[in-house]
């Protein structure tokens, strides 16, 4: 891949790091109106149907969208189509650039996965490790913060603690702790084989999943490759706000040459003194309505990710989230990304493989954006065009991607995700939510793995630590990370919008 541009980080010292170019509220509009479309069952057939597309204009109309609008979404469905692989089930989700899938994993994998978790349900409740913070409501089966890499405790290339970056990079890189991938070979026809062990997973006790994780991960392949590509060919936006030329010309002053006295002249500059006033006061940009549909350009075939044939590092995370009569809700997770500048994460598969008794769950997205153009003092344009207020965080919700039971999502790290509230359907009995997690390291870099870590667990031979210990460094992990969070929240995705002067 040499020669093709970096994979976005979403951290400053990267250098890698793009702030997005905000979207208008019309264009959020369509994107939301194009995701429910496509959200039911089969939307792919349906299109053909006039009857159907009918009734899907006429219910996009009543929803205020305009017929350049509804033109433009119903165009670009055959884009959405012709971008979804019948085979795997693979297609973007709600949210451009974040591909699901229904169909990647099959009954028998599924079955495989199950049987293999259970050996990791089914312990004593004193052995449960209920994830601090959480309430005692998520429950940690594999986690990368216990028994994580802990500098001057685990050994190891002390490369680990090298800045890869030329920059300072503050909360962004930690100097004490790293989360631990696999490193895992990908074969030319995408077979996958773990080359050292799964951090957490004990290789006898746990050896059903040692053996199914290979398996699951071969089947996100075609989701990270697809968002990886996404990455270096963001989709542009569909339509192009010019805040220069978004209202009517001002009132021109009245040329004095053509009238014939002073007084005559002097009524027409009060006039148009008056009519100055109304127009500052009173006027609306003209928004831009959507363009006629043009497919964007595919990328080319020599920049398209593929990871066949290549060795890629993978964290991996289980857990299941617990609702029950006593605690019947799940509040909502915080606004995040995955890790840090040291595991230099670029996406995240996750397989929502279980779910009972509980609400519709949905992970929501937002990009960090540009400042937008503007002209001196328009709080008003901004504010139609872009909802953007003054002081306002310079961020962009874009959606958020349903997560039924059965569902594979990934998406880049370079948005903010956050898990939606949710709780239980029926209230007397116990639900739960059930999820592998796939953190992928970007491809074009190594850090320091299982490979160059041996176990640490008490377990080992080569234990650096007792599980008191660990989950001691789990907390100071934790804490570093929530002042990370904290950190790069105000920096870059809850920047302050200023409208100043230019």
């Amino acid at each position: 891949m040499t020669g093709l541009p970096a994979f976005p980080l979403p951290f400053h010292a990267s250098r890698s790091l793009s702030f997005a170019t905000p979207r208008t509220l019309r264009e959020l509009q369509m994107t939301q109106c194009s995701a429910h479309i496509r959200a039911k069952p089969g939307w792919f057939d349906k299109m053909k149907d006039a009857d159907v597309v009918a009734r899907w204009t006429r219910e996009a109309l009543a929803q205020g969208l305009t017929e350049a609008q509804v033109r433009y979404v119903l165009a670009e469905l055959g884009h959405y189509a012709a971008l979804r692989d019948a085979r795997t089930g693979a297609e973007v989700s709600a949210v451009d650039g974040v591909w699901q899938s229904d169909t990647l994993v099959d009954d028998g994998l599924r079955s495989r996965l199950r049987a293999a978790v259970r050996v990791l349900e089914e312990v004593p409740d004193a052995e449960k490790d209920w994830h601090p913070g959480s309430g005692g409501q998520v429950l940690d089966l594999v986690h990368p913060s216990l028994f994580c890499l802990v500098r001057g405790v685990s050994g190891g290339p002390e490369r680990a603690w090298q800045n890869p970056t030329d920059r300072y990079s503050g909360h962004e890189f930690s100097e004490m702790f790293q989360w631990l991938p696999a490193d895992v070979d990908i074969s030319a026809d995408g077979d996958v084989a773990f080359r050292s062990y799964v951090n957490n997973v004990h290789p006898e006790k746990h050896r059903e999943l040692a053996a199914v994780l290979p398996d699951v991960l071969a089947r996100f392949r075609p989701l990270l490759e697809n968002v990886l590509t996404d990455l270096r060919h963001p989709r542009p936006p569909r339509i192009e706000a010019d805040p220069y030329g978004w209202y009517d010309s001002a009132p021109r002053r009245p040329d004095k040459s053509a009238y014939g006295d002073d007084a005559a002249y002097a009524d027409a500059v009060r006039a148009w003194e008056r009519a100055q006033d109304d127009y500052w006061e009173n006027r609306r940009p003209v928004v831009p309505d959507a363009p006629e549909f043009t497919p964007p350009a595919p990328p080319e075939e020599s920049t398209r990710v593929d990871l066949r044939g290549r060795r890629v590092q993978v964290i991996v995370k289980l857990a299941t989230l617990h609702l029950t009569p006593e605690k019947p809700e799940y509040p909502g997770g915080s606004w995040h990304v995955e890790g840090m500048l040291n595991e230099r994460i670029v996406s995240t598969g996750i397989y929502y493989w279980d779910s009972e008794n509980i609400t519709e769950s949905r992970l929501g997205f937002r990009a960090a954006l540009d400042d937008p153009d503007y002209e001196q003092n328009d709080d008003n344009g901004l504010r139609e065009v872009y909802g953007l207020e003054d002081a306002d965080a310079l961020n962009q919700p874009l959606g958020s991607a349903p997560t039924p039971a059965g569902r594979c999502l990934a998406f880049p790290n370079i948005l903010q995700h956050r898990v939606d509230s949710f709780r239980l359907v029926d209230p007397t009995r116990p639900g739960h939510r059930k999820i592998l997690a796939f953190f992928l390291v970007d491809p074009d870099r190594t850090i320091v793995s299982t490979s160059d870590i041996p176990p640490q667990q008490p377990w080992a031979a080569t234990s650096t630590m007792t599980l008191d210990q660990a989950r001691e460094y789990r907390e100071q992990l934790m804490r570093e990370r929530k002042f990370f969070v904290d950190e790069h929240n105000e920096q870059l995705y809850e920047r302050e919008f200023s409208l100043c002067e230019h």
